[in-house]
C-alpha cells in the first residue's frame, strides 16, 4: 500500500532515508545531470554560432579528393 496523508492525499515524504532528505536526492541527482550534460556539450568539440568548427570545415572545404574516378577514361590508361 502507498502511504497516504491525514486526508487520504499522497504523503510527502520528508523523513529520513538513509541519511538523506528527499530534496537533497533530488538535489544530487539534478547536479549529477548537469555534469553529465556539459561533460557531453565538451566532449563534442568546439563550437561557433551553433555549429562544430569540424563541420564548418570540412563544409568549407570544396576541393575534396577521394573516392572513385566516375569520370572519363583517361586516353592512355589500361581499357
Amino acid at each position: 500500500m502507498r502511504p497516504s496523508g491525514p486526508w487520504g492525499g499522497p504523503k510527502i515524504l520528508t523523513k529520513k532515508r538513509n541519511g538523506a532528505y528527499t530534496w537533497q536526492v533530488i538535489a544530487g541527482s539534478a547536479t549529477l545531470g548537469l555534469v553529465v550534460a556539459t561533460g557531453a556539450v565538451l566532449a563534442a568539440g568546439p563550437w561557433d554560432n551553433g555549429q562544430r568548427k569540424a563541420e564548418r570545415a570540412l563544409a568549407a572545404a570544396g576541393d575534396r579528393t577521394g573516392g572513385a574516378h566516375h569520370g572519363r577514361p583517361t586516353p592512355d590508361g589500361p581499357r
